[in-house]
Protein backbone atom coordinates (compact mmCIF):
# COMPACT_ATOMS: atom_id res chain seq x y z
CA UNK A 1 0.00 0.00 0.00
CA UNK A 2 1.62 3.31 -0.82
CA UNK A 3 2.45 5.79 1.62
CA UNK A 4 -0.45 8.40 2.28
CA UNK A 5 1.68 11.03 1.68
CA UNK A 6 2.42 9.93 -1.53
CA UNK A 7 -1.57 9.31 -2.17
CA UNK A 8 -2.22 12.88 -0.94
CA UNK A 9 0.11 14.29 -3.45
CA UNK A 10 -1.22 12.40 -6.40
CA UNK A 11 -4.61 14.02 -5.86
CA UNK A 12 -2.92 17.49 -5.50
CA UNK A 13 -1.64 16.92 -8.82
CA UNK A 14 -5.02 15.30 -10.41
CA UNK A 15 -6.43 18.44 -8.86
CA UNK A 16 -4.24 20.72 -10.83
CA UNK A 17 -4.92 18.97 -14.03
CA UNK A 18 -8.38 19.07 -13.46
CA UNK A 19 -8.18 22.50 -12.95
CA UNK A 20 -6.39 23.02 -16.05
CA UNK A 21 -8.64 20.53 -17.70
CA UNK A 22 -12.17 22.57 -16.65
CA UNK A 23 -10.51 25.49 -17.92
CA UNK A 24 -10.30 23.54 -21.36
CA UNK A 25 -13.69 22.23 -21.12
CA UNK A 26 -14.97 25.82 -20.06
CA UNK A 27 -13.37 27.41 -23.48
CA UNK A 28 -14.01 24.67 -25.70
CA UNK A 29 -10.44 22.72 -26.06
CA UNK A 30 -10.72 19.48 -28.14
CA UNK A 31 -7.87 18.45 -25.76
CA UNK A 32 -9.66 19.25 -22.70
CA UNK A 33 -10.08 15.47 -22.12
CA UNK A 34 -5.77 14.98 -21.88
CA UNK A 35 -6.36 16.58 -18.83
CA UNK A 36 -8.22 14.08 -16.92
CA UNK A 37 -7.32 10.62 -15.49
CA UNK A 38 -10.25 8.63 -16.32
CA UNK A 39 -8.26 5.08 -14.71
CA UNK A 40 -10.53 4.21 -11.35
CA UNK A 41 -8.19 5.72 -9.46
CA UNK A 42 -8.60 9.09 -11.21
CA UNK A 43 -12.43 8.33 -10.93
CA UNK A 44 -11.92 7.55 -7.00
CA UNK A 45 -9.90 10.85 -7.12
CA UNK A 46 -12.60 12.77 -8.62
CA UNK A 47 -15.20 11.65 -5.52
CA UNK A 48 -13.01 12.41 -3.04
CA UNK A 49 -12.64 16.06 -4.88
CA UNK A 50 -16.26 16.61 -4.88
CA UNK A 51 -16.96 15.31 -1.16
CA UNK A 52 -14.09 17.87 0.14
CA UNK A 53 -15.91 20.98 -1.82
CA UNK A 54 -19.20 20.12 -0.67
CA UNK A 55 -18.46 19.49 2.90
CA UNK A 56 -16.32 23.02 2.44
CA UNK A 57 -19.67 24.69 1.44
CA UNK A 58 -21.99 22.87 3.30
CA UNK A 59 -19.63 24.06 6.20
CA UNK A 60 -19.57 27.99 4.80
CA UNK A 61 -23.32 27.44 4.31
CA UNK A 62 -24.16 26.23 8.06
CA UNK A 63 -22.21 28.88 9.42
CA UNK A 64 -23.87 31.66 7.21
CA UNK A 65 -27.59 30.65 8.19
CA UNK A 66 -29.09 32.84 10.25
CA UNK A 67 -33.38 31.27 9.45
CA UNK A 68 -33.77 28.54 11.91
CA UNK A 69 -35.92 26.52 8.92
CA UNK A 70 -32.63 26.57 7.19
CA UNK A 71 -31.17 22.46 6.59
CA UNK A 72 -28.96 21.40 8.97
CA UNK A 73 -25.47 20.58 7.43
CA UNK A 74 -26.50 16.65 8.02
CA UNK A 75 -29.47 16.90 5.82
CA UNK A 76 -27.79 19.46 3.37
CA UNK A 77 -25.05 16.28 2.61
CA UNK A 78 -28.06 13.84 2.03
CA UNK A 79 -30.20 16.66 -0.44
CA UNK A 80 -27.10 16.74 -2.06
CA UNK A 81 -26.17 13.37 -2.69
CA UNK A 82 -30.18 12.32 -3.56
CA UNK A 83 -30.04 14.59 -6.41
CA UNK A 84 -26.45 13.88 -7.26
CA UNK A 85 -27.72 10.40 -7.34
CA UNK A 86 -30.82 11.06 -9.89
CA UNK A 87 -28.52 13.06 -12.37
CA UNK A 88 -25.57 10.21 -12.15
CA UNK A 89 -28.63 7.09 -12.49
CA UNK A 90 -30.01 9.42 -15.53
CA UNK A 91 -27.30 9.98 -17.14
CA UNK A 92 -26.23 6.22 -16.81
CA UNK A 93 -28.99 5.17 -18.48
CA UNK A 94 -28.61 7.69 -21.16
CA UNK A 95 -25.43 6.56 -22.09
CA UNK A 96 -25.99 3.15 -22.25
CA UNK A 97 -28.99 3.89 -24.53
CA UNK A 98 -26.81 6.00 -26.77
CA UNK A 99 -24.44 2.99 -26.95
CA UNK A 100 -21.77 5.30 -24.87
CA UNK A 101 -22.31 3.50 -21.97
CA UNK A 102 -17.99 2.50 -22.16
CA UNK A 103 -17.65 6.71 -21.38
CA UNK A 104 -19.90 7.15 -18.43
CA UNK A 105 -16.79 6.74 -16.23
CA UNK A 106 -15.17 8.89 -18.25
CA UNK A 107 -18.24 11.39 -17.68
CA UNK A 108 -18.82 11.29 -14.62
CA UNK A 109 -14.26 11.83 -13.44
CA UNK A 110 -14.76 15.16 -15.43
CA UNK A 111 -18.47 16.15 -14.15
CA UNK A 112 -17.07 15.75 -10.81
CA UNK A 113 -13.99 17.27 -11.04
CA UNK A 114 -15.54 20.37 -12.65
CA UNK A 115 -18.42 20.61 -10.44
CA UNK A 116 -16.56 20.75 -7.45
CA UNK A 117 -13.88 23.58 -9.09
CA UNK A 118 -16.24 25.60 -10.25
CA UNK A 119 -18.45 25.71 -6.99
CA UNK A 120 -15.37 26.31 -5.01
CA UNK A 121 -14.86 29.60 -7.47
CA UNK A 122 -18.31 31.13 -7.28
CA UNK A 123 -20.33 29.89 -4.41
CA UNK A 124 -17.08 30.20 -1.37
CA UNK A 125 -16.72 34.11 -1.79
CA UNK A 126 -20.68 34.44 -1.40
CA UNK A 127 -20.81 32.26 1.75
CA UNK A 128 -17.54 34.30 3.30
CA UNK A 129 -19.05 37.24 2.92
CA UNK A 130 -21.89 36.45 4.65
CA UNK A 131 -20.34 35.20 7.60
CA UNK A 132 -18.29 38.36 7.40
CA UNK A 133 -21.04 40.17 7.39
CA UNK A 134 -22.96 37.94 10.22
CA UNK A 135 -20.01 38.81 11.91
CA UNK A 136 -20.76 42.40 12.07
CA UNK A 137 -18.94 43.78 8.88
CA UNK A 138 -20.74 44.60 5.93
CA UNK A 139 -23.69 46.52 7.87
CA UNK A 140 -26.30 48.13 5.54
CA UNK A 141 -25.18 46.30 2.96
CA UNK A 142 -27.95 43.63 2.65
CA UNK A 143 -28.80 44.31 -0.51
CA UNK A 144 -25.43 45.07 -2.08
CA UNK A 145 -24.61 40.99 -1.00
CA UNK A 146 -27.96 39.30 -2.06
CA UNK A 147 -27.26 41.19 -5.35
CA UNK A 148 -23.70 40.13 -5.25
CA UNK A 149 -25.02 36.36 -4.39
CA UNK A 150 -27.37 36.58 -7.02
CA UNK A 151 -24.71 37.35 -9.70
CA UNK A 152 -22.48 34.66 -8.18
CA UNK A 153 -25.13 31.66 -8.73
CA UNK A 154 -26.24 32.37 -12.16
CA UNK A 155 -22.66 32.17 -13.14
CA UNK A 156 -22.12 29.27 -11.35
CA UNK A 157 -25.24 27.66 -13.16
CA UNK A 158 -23.93 29.51 -16.57
CA UNK A 159 -20.47 27.68 -16.42
CA UNK A 160 -21.30 24.09 -15.12
CA UNK A 161 -23.68 24.33 -18.04
CA UNK A 162 -21.49 25.34 -20.78
CA UNK A 163 -18.66 22.86 -19.09
CA UNK A 164 -21.18 20.42 -18.66
CA UNK A 165 -22.21 20.45 -22.27
CA UNK A 166 -18.25 20.05 -23.47
CA UNK A 167 -17.86 16.89 -21.58
CA UNK A 168 -20.09 15.46 -23.20
CA UNK A 169 -19.44 17.11 -26.48
CA UNK A 170 -15.70 16.84 -26.20
CA UNK A 171 -15.51 13.62 -24.07
CA UNK A 172 -17.91 11.80 -24.80
CA UNK A 173 -18.18 12.43 -28.00
CA UNK A 174 -22.04 12.96 -28.45
CA UNK A 175 -23.20 14.58 -31.52
CA UNK A 176 -25.80 17.79 -30.80
CA UNK A 177 -28.99 15.91 -30.60
CA UNK A 178 -27.35 13.48 -28.28
CA UNK A 179 -26.77 16.30 -25.80
CA UNK A 180 -29.70 18.05 -25.94
CA UNK A 181 -31.31 14.05 -24.68
CA UNK A 182 -28.40 13.82 -21.81
CA UNK A 183 -29.20 17.53 -20.47
CA UNK A 184 -32.98 16.53 -20.19
CA UNK A 185 -32.37 13.31 -18.78
CA UNK A 186 -30.29 15.26 -16.39
CA UNK A 187 -33.25 17.81 -15.78
CA UNK A 188 -35.43 15.08 -14.91
CA UNK A 189 -33.65 13.28 -13.06
CA UNK A 190 -33.05 16.87 -10.53
CA UNK A 191 -36.88 17.33 -10.52
CA UNK A 192 -37.05 13.32 -9.34
CA UNK A 193 -34.89 14.33 -6.94
CA UNK A 194 -36.23 17.51 -5.50
CA UNK A 195 -39.59 15.51 -4.93
CA UNK A 196 -37.96 12.81 -3.08
CA UNK A 197 -36.56 15.88 -0.75
CA UNK A 198 -39.87 17.38 -0.42
CA UNK A 199 -41.07 14.09 0.36
CA UNK A 200 -38.36 13.45 2.95
CA UNK A 201 -37.67 16.95 4.11
CA UNK A 202 -40.77 18.71 3.32
CA UNK A 203 -39.06 21.48 1.60
CA UNK A 204 -38.11 22.29 -1.60
CA UNK A 205 -34.26 22.88 -1.95
CA UNK A 206 -32.73 25.30 -4.12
Amino acid sequence: MPPVSSNVSDLIDELRSALRGTWALLTGKRNAGTYFDFSRYGLIGSFIGLLVANGIIIGFSARSASNPDTLSGLEMLASQTILYVCQILATWIVLRQLQKGDMFEAFVTADNWSTAIISLVFITPVFAIVVLANLGLFQGQGAVISDFATIMTFLTAITAFIVKINIARLIVELPALQIVMLIIAQAVGGFVGLMLLGAMFGVSVQ
